[in-house]
């Protein structure tokens, strides 16, 4: 069993828990409620400016009407509850419904890991996902399969005033390459690129730098926009316990981060393969091939530290596992239980 097994990272997790994030209302007053919106928007133009960030809410709006725009969307949001406080899933339909309103021809590219598919009906098919994003949208959305284009898309459903979805990225060895062909047929005939998946930023894929190679403007989307508020007014809070999820991989390349949280928080919770680390260095035995042993030392001085300001570490007590041949469960098992044998 390979290290994608092992489901411990944000898109995979199972836990039983659910956590509603809602803003209380605390007054009514329209002067306050005015205040309060223009200090929204002074906080996201601050970040926005300050990372050289060209949003879509500040992109004049005329130049979107009868240009195609791709949207490179993350599609976790799609799948969350449709709740008056999601504001992910919020801020990812109106970044849609924004670039519709205006008039451009919206296309949309997303990508989801295929596991999920077996438990998710919505992810079962291009076609499926096509119709929950129309009754998300209250607007037709049209699936199409084959290599991502418009190059892909019969010239009646081009005319046609819906909203396009591509197949889903991840069956696409371009994609993860950053080929230049795909991302070149990804843009064709597209003017604009939308990105409203911060979570994948950081990732040099296709979807999210060579299509820029090919349209005139590349603009953050309203979910881009608010994440990028949050991650850089992280440190304004004074509220605690204060502690950090950390998931991802890599443990060296996120060390200084690490270092920062650990500065800065009460309390650090490893999810994903990096907790494999974390668990490693802290003598609980994991299956070896997802330990990075050229980080070792690192891993076990960066606990030291940790300790040292008295800042907690935590790391899941359990994995839910799969069969990576079948992708069929097979249960799941305390942390302590994942030694080389049974389980991988």
């Amino acid at each position: 069993m390979s290290s994608d097994a092992f489901l411990g990272g944000r898109r995979r997790s199972r836990l039983k828990c659910t956590i509603l994030c809602c803003q209380l209302q605390h007054s009514t007053n329209s002067v306050y409620l005015q205040k309060a919106e223009q200090d929204k928007y002074s906080s996201v133009d601050q970040a926005t400016s300050y990372l050289h960030v060209q949003s879509l809410r500040k992109f004049p709006i005329e130049k979107l009407d009868g240009e195609v725009a791709v949207v490179r969307l993350d599609s976790a949001h799609l799948m969350e509850p449709l709740e008056p406080c999601n504001l992910s899933l919020k801020n990812t339909l109106l970044t849609i419904k924004y670039l519709y309103e205006a008039r451009a021809k919206v296309v949309i590219v997303t990508s989801w890991d295929t596991v999920l598919q077996s438990h998710n009906p919505v992810l079962m098919s291009t076609e499926a996902l096509a119709e929950y994003l129309t009754l998300l949208l209250q607007v037709g959305v049209i699936p199409v399969n084959g290599v991502p284009g418009l190059t892909s898309v019969k010239q009646e459903e081009l005319v046609q005033n819906d909203i396009i979805l591509f197949e889903n990225l991840r069956n696409f060895k371009g994609e993860v390459s950053n080929c230049n062909d795909f991302s070149h047929k990804l843009a064709s005939g597209a003017a604009i690129f939308v990105n409203d998946s911060f979570l994948l930023s950081h990732k040099i894929l296709a979807s999210t730098v060579g299509i820029t190679r090919f349209c005139y403007g590349s603009l953050a989307g309203f979910q881009f926009e608010e994440e990028l508020k949050q991650l850089l007014t992280i440190t304004d809070t004074t509220r605690h316990p204060y502690i950090a999820i950390i998931g991802g991989s890599n443990f060296l390349r996120n060390l200084p981060a690490l270092h920062l949280l650990a500065s800065l928080c009460d309390g650090l919770f490893f999810v994903g393969k990096i907790s494999f680390q974390i668990m490693n260095g802290l003598g609980i035995s994991v299956p070896s091939h997802f330990v990075e042993r050229h980080a070792t030392a690192e891993v076990l001085q960066f606990i030291h530290d940790a300790h040292a300001r008295n800042v907690s570490i935590y790391y899941p007590t359990d994995m839910w596992c799969l069969n990576n041949d079948d992708n069929e469960e097979m249960g799941i098992f305390n942390s302590s239980d994942l030694t080389c044998g049974e389980y991988c």
